[in-house]
């Protein structure tokens, strides 16, 4: 064995072994991690929030104030142009008409009974006048009176009921239709779809809508069957009259089916799809803002809501360098002072606190108000606690770590970490001599003057306006 092997000193302990020794470790490490799940849901949370609000500020008809450039690959729902495809196809679906049978039936049997009634009267009474007004009586939907006298003076009357009874079936049996004064603006007007039974099954028929029978035009129905017999023109004008007469609506508008129809049609629709590339502009800045140029932000705005993995990782990892790297930097080595229970308690709160308020505000603020991020956020206050606290030189390092965490909140907006953290040295600097409250109150005004001073050149050099440096 060589000398200097021989010589080598044992391997000191692990850095879990020599954490596990220390139960002030321990807790410390307990506490940075609570904090940093804490964190890491906030960031999250309201960080989702903030990436699915970029729809803000922008109004149909209005002249958009910003350019919005598609991050990622995004496809959508035109919903203005399937709105457009499925109005089209509905228009297409014909209304539902079922024939009422039973209705057929009720009028053959009115003819069946006048057929009765009639050789009744023949045998009982010889004047024609007499016999028309007779059956007139029995049958009041016989009119006019004329065709009346005319079917008793006929010379044949009984061939004229039976034709009569020939041309009625053929109406009954293709539908007198019944049009509803609403309901049917939704269908097709061109067309009808007829439901009846056939030899014990039930059929669907589509018949246009001009060649339907009516109650309107029953009588030149009637006269065009009557031909097709090939009737005497007389004979064709009593039998067709006599028709009509007991001819009765018996196809009727069937809402359920009908909706049925809209409803399949409807499911059958497929939706116009469009698409947005990444780096493609959806909106620009000086052009008006369209109705189509929202539902493009609304499909962001929905894409975005879904939770990204690769973003939850990357704050993640962001996150948990700066709780355990600040650790390290805030150390006694580094910082100068060592932390007790309560200094530390507060250090670890402090920069949680400021982390969420950050994640929070940088959700909800408006997208022009943006560059004001950091006014709303307590760095400066934190910063001169510390200072007070826990020493000047503490202070410097934890104003760091907290301008380090808008990394997670304040994407591009460089103004406001450059504001936070010249604030901050500013404040702790100010604070550092002062023993009375006069001091802090001095220190309070020399503040405001720097602040301004400090977000005016910055506003120059950002290309900031004039008046977001006033209000920085």
């Amino acid at each position: 064995m060589s000398p200097k092997l021989a010589n080598a000193k044992p391997l000191q302990g692990s850095f879990i072994t020599k954490t596990l020794k220390h139960p002030e470790k321990i807790r410390a490490y307990t506490v940075v991690a609570a904090a940093a799940v804490i964190a890491f849901l906030a960031f999250t949370g309201f960080g989702t929030v903030s990436r699915s609000s970029n729809s803000r500020g922008f109004e149909a008809g209005k002249v958009a104030e910003r350019d919005i450039i598609a991050e990622s690959d995004i496809v959508y729902v035109d919903t203005k142009a399937t709105k457009i495809r499925t109005d089209a196809e509905l228009r297409l679906v014909s209304a539902v008409f079922a024939m009422d049978d039973g209705i057929s039936d009720s009028s053959f049997k009115k003819l069946e009974s006048f057929k009765k009634e009639f050789l009744s009267l023949m045998a009982m009474e010889k004047n024609a006048e007499k016999q028309a007004l007779m059956l007139q009586s029995s049958f009041p939907e016989l009119s006019p009176r004329e065709l009346v006298l005319k079917i008793v003076q006929y010379p044949a009357p009984l061939s004229i009921i039976e034709q009569s009874r020939l041309i009625l079936a053929k109406l009954m049996s293709k539908g007198v239709v019944a049009f509803p004064e609403t309901g049917l603006e939704l269908f097709n007007p061109e067309k009808l779809e007829l439901r009846h039974w056939v030899n014990g099954s039930l059929v669907y028929d589509f018949v246009p809508t001009e060649d339907s029978i009516t109650l309107s035009n029953i009588r030149q129905r009637a006269s065009e069957e009557g031909k097709s017999l090939k009737l005497s023109p007389a004979l064709t004008e009593l039998a067709a009259g006599l028709a009509c007469s007991f001819a009765r609506e018996n196809t009727f508008f069937d809402a359920d089916q009908s909706q049925k129809r809209i409803d399949a049609a409807k499911s059958m629709v497929e939706p116009v799809m469009r698409r947005i590339s990444k780096g493609e502009y959806v909106i620009r800045k000086g052009f008006i803002v369209s109705q189509e140029d929202m539902e493009k932000l609304t499909s962001m705005h929905s894409s975005k809501t879904v939770f990204n993995p690769l973003f939850g990782l990357a704050g993640a990892f962001i996150i948990i360098v700066l709780a355990f790297g600040s650790l390290s930097l805030l150390s006694f080595t580094h910082s100068g002072i060592k932390l007790n229970r309560a200094s530390f308690l507060y250090a670890v709160l402090s920069a949680l606190l400021f982390l969420v308020l950050a994640s929070a505000v940088s959700a909800f603020l408006p997208p022009d108000l943006e560059a004001l991020l950091e006014c709303f956020l307590p760095g400066t206050l934190i910063a001169i606690l510390t200072a007070i606290l826990l020493g000047e030189r503490f202070a410097l390092s934890f104003t760091l770590v907290l301008t380090a965490s808008l990394l997670l909140t304040a994407d591009k907006n460089m103004f406001s970490m450059a504001q936070t953290l010249f604030s901050a040295i500013a404040g702790i600097i100010l604070v550092r001599k002062a023993e009375k409250r006069i001091d802090l109150v001095r220190a309070g005004a020399q503040l405001a003057i720097i602040r301004f001073l400090t977000g005016f050149a910055m506003s120059i050099l950002f290309s900031y306006s004039f008046k977001w440096a006033l209000s920085a």
